[in-house]
């Protein structure tokens, strides 16, 4: 496979690359012994590179990298001590230079990230230490709460400039450490306050994927044309017939300009006019330093301008002198992607890739080793997150290409958001039974993908999203999605609801006999666990007649569970409580006497055995079941103990417990 040679013209590019520095700035005083430049750069193009020289002559170069949008990096630049001088150098692919020279100094204090922090915009806390007291911290203009033991700002999240936390420290000489009017050597954006005496360090966030222009090859070299004929017109016009192929001396991809010197006007501009054979129709007359795109066996008809230069064959012998043919600068541009992701990530992510073509079809446009385009100029792949890959288009068979080029490269992260509000986290993989999760790309996938489930269902099976229905007993779920030449999976672990968790007391039941013994409590019971949803569960009581029965109730029998509220179907919300008017747990109403001497008082239990099931099915399956105990006082007090609650009522209507 050959590389498609991509043309890119910079003859209208005469100005070297601007250099904006975003940070450090100079004057900077750095608490680390490495640092990473950023800033921006006019040319994307344009490659960047930092020099280092420190107190004792001591030189470091290093390069950096240049964004599609001009955002320009260079990482781990190492500091000594004091003052260490930097120059920034670009240039671009003709060879012009800029440069710009900062000074920052390698402060005597020490600022530090604790290894447990996670470095995430989406999490709040971040700690570490600094060498030395004195100093109030910032991040990203939140202040940090300090002790002997080090900082920490607990703040979530904190606001971040795109992807770079500031840790500044300012010394408490400096308005109580909140900073002054002074230079403020750091980026404006993250909301630190200013000092002249602020020492900083930078920290990376969990960058996005980046493309970068890697390498470019330039040449630049004259060929003098031989016409295929030469046919006088007129005493001082020729009209010449060249193949660009034979004065290009091969085939391939070239761009070629006229560069002749200015000719005594003859045509009405005075410059030559073309007829080209392909891309097709006639062009209008074309000044001097025109550029052509060609391709091989290309054939164009020259008009020479009077009394300027003119192709003749080699054994002529004109006192004109010869034209030229000089071929343009071109460029054949490699590319690097920098996949981004958290720092200490072993995931991959889907990426997409699309590229210019020319005028090859996109199946036989190569991404790097990545694979080929499909039909629809597409090609997907799983990268590993912080890794770099090339993905320089290539193709075969080389075919004519117009000069644009291009790759573009986008990541894709699979999310999948629980249907239930409740529990808070909707991101979870741990689900309840029966419990839906909607599976989506951001940003949207731009095509199809197919999806399957090792259990459960979902629906749709060939859409850029779908809905998982997990099955009805506990499970480890995979879903699997093909997309293109790319294959991911999420898997979820299907949890069984096996017992009451908990239950929340809600109010009294009310009696108005003052003369009959009874108690009751509304209850609002929550089936656990309750880390997952089990919106689409139902449970029972199982209705059993009392037992342990003793005292009073031996002469009054007592009701069975059956057919008072046991035995029907009840449905659970989103965070797993009962709904509809559930749980009532009480007594009847007890004539006095309620002591004899046959018994002071007395007492009885309904054992419920519990079942659930998911909504729609018939499977029932059992579950951990609870008791409810009546209990009665030989002075009429009523208690009824359900779900680890007890409420107790006097004859007198007085309430105690919940």
């Amino acid at each position: 496979m050959t590389n498609l040679a991509f043309m890119v013209d910079f003859s209208g590019n005469t100005n070297p690359p601007v250099i904006q520095l975003d940070w450090p700035q100079n004057g900077t005083h750095i608490g680390a012994d490495s640092f990473t430049c950023r800033g921006w750069l006019g040319d994307p193009s344009a490659q960047i590179w930092a020099q280092l020289v420190d107190t004792n002559g001591v030189t470091n170069i290093m390069s950096g990298r240049v964004g599609r949008d001009g955002a320009f990096r260079i990482p781990s630049l190492p500091l000594s001590a004091a003052t260490n001088a930097v120059t920034l150098i670009a240039s671009n692919v003709l060879g012009q230079y800029s440069a710009t020279n900062i000074a920052v100094i390698r402060s005597s204090v020490t600022i530090t990230i604790d290894a447990s922090s996670p470095i995430s915009p989406s999490v709040g806390f971040l700690g570490g230490e600094i060498s030395e007291p004195g100093y109030t911290i910032w991040v990203n203009g939140v202040m940090a709460d300090q002790d002997e033991w080090g900082w920490v700002v607990w703040e979530s999240p904190l606001t971040v400039d795109s992807t770079f936390l500031q840790i500044r420290a300012i010394p408490n000489s400096d308005n109580g450490g909140n900073g002054s009017s002074g230079a403020a050597f750091a980026s404006e954006e993250v909301g630190n306050p200013d000092s002249n005496d602020a020492v900083d360090i930078e920290v990376e966030v969990d960058p996005a994927g980046q493309q970068y222009n890697r390498s470019y090859f330039v040449s630049d070299h004259t060929v003098t044309g031989y016409p295929l004929q030469l046919n006088t017109i007129c005493p001082h016009e020729w009209d010449t017939t060249v193949s660009w192929e034979e004065e290009k001396g091969g085939g391939g991809i070239h761009t070629w300009r006229w560069a002749g010197n200015s000719p005594v006007p003859c045509e009405p501009d005075g410059w030559p006019s073309a007829t080209y054979t392909w891309p097709g129709g006639r062009y209008p007359n074309l000044p001097s330093g025109t550029v052509l795109w060609t391709d091989s066996g290309l054939t164009n008809e020259e008009l020479a301008p009077c009394g300027g230069p003119y192709w003749e064959e080699s054994d002529r012998n004109y006192a004109s002198p010869w034209g030229n043919l000089i071929e343009q600068r071109k460029a054949q541009a490699e590319f690097v992607l920098e996949t981004g992701g958290p720092a200490s990530s072993t995931e991959k992510s889907l990426w997409m890739f699309t590229a210019g073509t020319g005028g090859n079809l996109p199946q036989e446009i190569s991404i790097g080793g990545l694979g080929n385009l499909d039909t629809n100029g597409m090609l997907f792949a799983m990268l590993a997150d912080r890794t770099q890959v090339s993905d320089t288009p290539t193709a075969n068979p080389k075919k004519p290409d117009t000069g644009n080029v291009w790759v573009y490269g986008v990541k894709y992260t699979l999310v999948s958001t629980c249907v239930a509000t409740t529990p808070a986290d909707r991101a979870r993989t741990n689900i309840g039974v029966g419990e839906e999760v909607n599976l989506t790309f951001t940003p949207p996938l731009v095509t199809n993908a197919f999806w399957a489930v090792s259990a459960g269902s979902k629906f749709p099976a060939f859409a850029n999203h779908t809905r998982l229905t997990a099955p009805s007993n506990a499970a480890t779920v995979t879903v699997t999605v093909n997309v293109g030449q790319a294959t991911l999976k999420r898997s979820f672990n299907v949890i069984e609801p096996t017992k009451l968790d908990h239950a929340d007391f809600v109010e009294y039941y009310s009696y108005t006999s003052t003369t009959k013994a009874g108690a009751g409590v509304h209850l609002r019971p929550y089936i656990g666990p309750t880390n997952v949803s089990f919106y689409k569960v139902q449970i029972e009581e199982v209705g059993e007649n009392a037992s342990d029965v003793i005292g009073y109730f031996t002469v009054h029998s007592p009701p069975s569970h059956i057919g008072n509220g046991a035995d029907a179907w009840i449905s659970l919300d989103y965070d797993n409580h009962w709904l509809g008017d559930y749980d009532w747990a009480r007594s009847n109403d007890w004539p006095s006497p309620w002591s004899s001497t046959n018994f002071s008082g007395g007492s009885y239990t309904w054992n419920i055995p519990s079942k659930w099931r998911v909504k729609g099915l018939t499977n029932e399956h059992s579950m951990t079941g609870w008791n409810q105990v009546h209990t009665l006082s030989s002075n009429g007090t009523m208690s009824v103990s359900k779900f680890g609650h007890t409420v107790s009522r006097t004859i007198q209507n007085v309430y105690s417990g919940n």
